[in-house]
């Protein structure tokens, strides 16, 4: 006879042990296999003398979801077949204890998710090898994805910044080793002489033979860590041809073997600016320490790592079909952890075959092993309850304590500074660490500590505290006079230093306001405070940044320099240029440069800056003051402009001006990728550069995924309205990332293409054609007027994407593809514009007509003064020139109709050129103009027209290869200040011998004719304030009215109205407010502006109030402040 047991689990990596005792006194041939649906496992082959044997097989890591089955066969030597069992196996990936903990339960937007990785393997020791982390949204779209992680003495720390505006719900964490995968969401036998069998995480780890030599019998059990937190012991004899089994569970604790302790020093820097955290651990071990404050602590979130949930996780492993007796304490006031502890527990089984199957075994044998079959019934009797409580507080201070020591070499202490927060609470600190020696250990209890805010007593005895405001120039100090009266125009003011002596109660604090004027007109000034008693002192510097008084006024310059002549210096528009080379010189921005030195002209800014400015008033009007000047000058030598001044840019930065659509995020997005990969094909790439410029995309890719519908159609506003011309523009901008060397940082979902591209062929006419959905009566851009347009534009969008499609998805984008291109080889536009596009997706498409597209829109260029190649409708006018002493007087290029448009179609046309016939002169002109009409120093004038053109002029750095300059020296003089002078020096790695000079002058205004105006009227727009009668215009009501003068509808608008320093509109009021005006869609506030967003201007007029409030005991109502209206994409009109 044989009676054999084995795991009925198996997982990768594992070692699988199955006890055998084999009865007689032949010797016994045994073959144990495992195996899958289609191939062998693993196998072992021995001759076995009969007794106890435990024969143990190594499971591969690799082995994945299947059919598993364990084949047992005997055979005597020289003999038949003597037995042979057969039993399928169940399969786990799980192999591993993971526990996440993350920094807090609950997140809101432009926060950063830190988390930690703990992996220990059944032994309770560190695993070292890689694990893969995702962040996931709660459509389930992977947001941040990291291939490789590896730990470090098991245990990983990253992090994701969530953009300004989440998806609202249940993220996840998710971690994944080999097929595991763990979560955490954020809001997550025959009478044979007995033997013993020791059973942990449903696999076998001793056993062996003990000889009962009486009524009891005792046995020793060598306990190890990979037993924790229990093992199950199974005693089974034979008796009678019949199996007697019984077994029973015994908890182990195996943590903390090590003693590890933390301690918070608040003594050591009075102020309270600083405190230092002592931990203590085995030598060597990776400590981890967190801070929270105690009301997010008291709510035990499940989001901390703690000794019950390593436990848990641990126990998880176990393949027990009963329950195991088992007490959750958890805390009334969520002042400690919750506590799990398991306790010896009996066998359920009424028969040894219950016995074996109840502790996840199998059981070969030819012996009685159940007494009987039928009449079981089962039973619901394993519930859990438990209340969740969650709070939506928000934390705005950051997770000060969360800290890592990677190894403690130190004897096992460290001592680590930390930063106070500036806030009073109880703070609660937890830590852990696992040592390479003796695994995991956890503190028993946080510790508590409180600290400080804005001026605190420490102490636990009262203190006097001087606190001294610096004299300083830019700033005076204003004096309340009895009453609280502050006069606005004639306040007492005050210079030199001012002092102020405070009484602090014990562990005391106290708010104080100072209020002051500034000196000077704009710019940042610092105010600095020294708080000292007798204990020490306190330092604060407070940056305030001065606005503008009047209305700002911006007149540009700027000039674009190709260096393929020969020419030595140059003096253009007031600043003296050496180029300090044998490189040549061609063009300047505006005229055509002479091919030497003798013949350069010299030209000048208009005395734009001059303060002895004489205009030719209005009677009525006594004066006009220039006030606020500000110069601001830059010079690149790339040709799209600065390299990322600013990680991210943002719209405010790109265009000078503010949004809050999905358009305005997918430009941003956009924008700064377009930027990398400029750097990626001019090889100037900066690792820490590109990694915090990718991580920060991977936020707005996230800010773009708030609005995404599982049907695969994005929405431009909260309310649920897809758009077919934003879905298209998005699934092309999210291409933009799909590069695999970028894949590690910024990884876009393939089920994001998948689904939109299969919405989009839903939106096709069975004419070929495109169509915006029935809820868009013209499209978000009012370019796209025309049907060819959109169409061309969706098949551009569906072409960027066709190659990370799969299956029937694929085959329906090539059907609409085909079908769309169809439709616009029989529809050539004769306006530039929806040429130029139609042309671009021809191309894209390989169409055979796209020759005769491209001739048709050559047909069109239009030629301006300096031979400027451009594309227009109306035309673009040249700068103005003004002669003064026989010396040209370049001025400003301004806002024109249509220039938004003809920079759009130049971009296009010029990504034609290069895809027909690479780079040209041709082309240069064009990258040449498309230089000359930047509106700003980042960007042209709107959105769509500033995409499409630095994609453009990437493609053409990519295909020109013009790295050739070796030395270039820029010096920059200013004819109004002798004193002031700059020097730029530009080598081979940072030129392309290609230069743009811009510079933007900007002063305020007071006077209505002064005011920047468009070349047509397309709005009329008036503004009226209404000052609230309680004291010191404590709100200020604000009437706007607005129509549209033209009969053509415009796309989506913006209305911005500036509104004083110091008053403050909530942009959830702002919202509700906004609902009840027509066409309102959404609305932003922000210091010192307000903006409300139409989906467009209707020709009736529409009026509606908002009301603004002072926040702060002292605020400024300039005199002149400006409302501006305009179109989202034609911000020219």
């Amino acid at each position: 006879c044989h009676v054999a047991t084995s795991g009925l689990r198996i997982r990768p990596g594992q070692i699988y042990k199955v006890p055998i005792l084999l009865c007689g006194e032949d010797r016994v041939s045994l073959r144990v296999t495992l195996v899958s649906s289609d191939s062998v496992v693993t196998e072992i082959k021995t001759t076995l003398p009969p007794g106890f044997h435990i024969l143990i097989l190594q499971i591969p890591d690799s082995i994945m979801h299947s059919q598993y089955g364990i084949v047992m066969e005997g055979k005597e030597l020289h003999s038949n077949l003597r037995f042979k069992n057969y039993a399928p196996l169940e399969f786990s990936p799980n192999f591993l204890s993971i526990v996440i903990q993350s920094s807090r339960p609950i997140y809101r937007s432009s926060q950063t998710i830190r988390f930690r990785i703990l992996v220990l393997n059944t032994e309770l020791r560190a695993f070292d090898n890689a694990v893969e982390a995702h962040i996931v949204d709660p459509d389930d779209f992977i947001m941040r994805r990291w291939l490789s992680v590896y730990t470090n003495n098991g245990i990983a720390s990253l992090k994701f910044k969530l953009p300004s505006l989440a998806k609202e719900g249940y993220w996840k964490i998710r971690i994944k080793a080999g097929e595991q995968t763990e979560e955490l969401k954020i809001k997550v036998e025959n009478y044979f002489e007995p033997l013993y069998e020791i059973v942990s995480k449903g696999a076998i780890v001793n056993g062996g033979e003990v000889t009962v030599k009486g009524d009891t019998t005792s046995f020793p059990v060598a306990l190890s860590p990979d037993m924790a937190p229990g093992f199950k012991i199974i005693v089974f004899a034979v008796s009678n041809f019949t199996i007697l089994a019984d077994s029973v569970y015994l908890p182990l604790s195996a943590f903390n073997r090590y003693e590890m302790e933390i301690f918070l020093n608040t003594g050591k820097d009075f102020r309270g600016n600083m405190v230092e955290l002592i931990v203590s651990g085995d030598e060597g071990a990776y400590i981890c320490a967190h801070s929270v404050r105690s009301s997010i602590y008291f709510m035990q979130a499940g989001n901390e790592i703690t000794e019950s949930r390593v436990i848990n996780s641990l126990s998880a492993l176990e393949n027990f079909k009963k329950p195991i007796n088992k007490v959750t304490t958890r805390s009334r006031d969520g002042s400690t952890a919750e506590k799990t502890v398991y306790y010896q527990t009996p066998d359920y089984g009424k028969d040894s075959n219950q016995t074996f199957a109840f502790s996840g075994l199998l059981l070969f044998s030819q012996l009685n092993s159940s007494f009987t079959n039928a009449g079981e019934a089962k039973t619901q009797d394993d519930f859990d309850y438990k209340i969740h409580r969650t709070s939506r507080s928000t934390v705005d201070l950051g997770d000060w304590g969360w800290r890592e020591i990677k190894k403690n070499d130190h004897e096992g202490i460290e001592f680590e500074p930390l930063d106070a927060p500036l806030l009073s609470d109880d703070w609660y600190f937890t830590a852990f660490s696992v040592s390479s020696k003796y695994g995991f250990s956890i503190i028993s209890e946080p510790i508590v500590v409180g600290l400080r805010l804005v001026l605190k007593n420490n102490d636990p005895s009262e203190a006097l505290v001087l606190v001294r405001m610096i004299s300083s120039p830019d700033y005076k100090f204003v004096h309340v006079e009895p009453g609280g009266l502050v006069s606005s125009y004639s306040a007492r003011l005050s210079s030199g230093q001012h002092q102020l002596l405070i009484y602090l109660p014990p562990e005391g604090q106290e708010h104080i306001d100072y209020p002051i004027a500034p000196t000077i007109e704009q710019g940042e000034i610092e105010v600095q405070f020294v708080a000292s008693t007798m204990s020490g002192k306190a330092l604060l510097v407070h940056k305030m940044t001065v606005l503008k008084s009047w209305v700002k006024h911006l007149e540009r310059f700027q000039f674009w320099l190709d260096m393929k002549g020969e020419i030595t210096e140059v003096q253009k528009c007031g600043w003296l240029i050496d180029i300090l080379d044998d490189a040549t010189f061609r063009d300047l921005k505006g005229w055509i440069a002479p091919k030497t030195l003798k013949e350069v002209a010299y030209s000048d800014l208009e005395k734009t800056l001059n303060e002895n400015i004489a205009l030719a008033l209005n009677p009525m009007v006594s004066y006009t003051k220039f006030v606020n000047r500000k110069q601001l000058s830059t010079e690149t030598g790339d040709i799209i402009g600065p390299i990322l001044p600013k990680v991210p840019m943002c719209d405010e930065d790109i265009l000078g001006r503010s949004g809050k659509g999905t358009d305005v995020t997918v430009f941003e997005f956009s924008v700064n990728l377009l930027h990398l990969h400029y750097l990626r094909v001019t090889n100037k790439f900066k690792p820490t550069l590109l990694r915090t410029s990718l991580e920060e995309s991977n936020s707005l890719y996230a800010h773009i995924m708030r609005r995404y519908d599982q049907r695969g159609w994005f929405s431009n506003w909260d309310i649920d309205q897809p758009s077919v011309w934003l879905t298209a523009w998005v699934i092309r901008a999210l291409n933009f990332a799909n590069y695999g060397d970028w894949e590690n940082i910024i990884y876009i979902d393939r089920k994001i293409f998948n689904q939109t591209a299969l919405w989009l062929t839903t939106n096709q006419s069975p004419a070929g054609s495109f169509l915006e959905t029935p809820m868009f009566y013209n499209s978000l851009d009012s370019k796209m007027k025309d049907k060819r347009s959109l169409t061309a534009h969706v098949i551009l969008g569906l072409l960027s994407c066709l190659q990370l499609l799969e299956g029937r998805t694929r085959v329906e984008a090539n059907k609409a593809i085909i079908k769309g291109v169809q439709y616009l080889e029989k529809r050539l536009p004769d306006e530039p514009y929806p040429l130029a596009l139609v042309t671009l997706a021809l191309y894209t498409a390989q169409s055979v007509v796209k020759e005769q597209a491209f001739s048709n829109l050559e047909r069109l260029i239009n030629l301006s003064e300096g031979d400027l190649v451009y594309w227009s409708q109306q035309g673009i006018p040249p700068v103005p020139i003004k002669i003064q002493n026989q010396r040209p007087f370049l001025g400003p290029r301004n806002y024109t109709e249509g220039i938004s448009e003809s920079i759009e179609t130049t971009a296009l046309a010029l990504l034609s050129s290069l895809m027909r016939e690479g780079v040209t002169p041709q082309a240069d002109r064009i990258v040449l103009t498309l230089n000359s009409l930047r509106m700003t120093n980042n960007g042209f004038v709107s959105m769509t027209d500033t995409v499409w053109a630095l994609e453009a002029l990437v493609e053409y750095a990519n295909r020109a290869r013009i790295m050739e300059l070796t030395k270039l020296e820029v010096n920059l003089n200013s004819g109004v200040d002798p004193n002031f002078k700059h020097i730029v020096h530009i080598t081979n790695s940072s030129f392309n011998n290609e230069d743009i000079f811009e510079m933007d002058i900007s002063y305020g205004v007071d006077w209505e004719p002064l005011k920047d105006k468009p070349s047509r009227d397309n709005f009329n727009l008036r503004v009226r304030e209404f000052y609230s009668h309680e004291r010191n215009k404590s709100a200020i009501t604000i009437e706007t009215c607005m129509r549209r003068l033209r009969e053509d509808r415009t796309g989506g608008a913006v209305l911005e109205v500036e509104i004083p320093s110091g008053y403050r509109l909530v942009e959830t009021e702002a919202i509700r407010q906004g609902y009840i005006v027509p066409h309102f869609v959404d609305a932003r506030t922000k210091p010192g502006l307000t903006l409300w967003i139409f989906d467009h201007v209707p020709l009736e007029e529409n009026c509606f109030n908002h009301t603004v409030r002072r926040w702060y005991p002292v605020a400024n109502i300039s005199l002149t402040r400006q409302a501006l209206l305009y179109e989202v994409a034609a911000r020219g009109e």
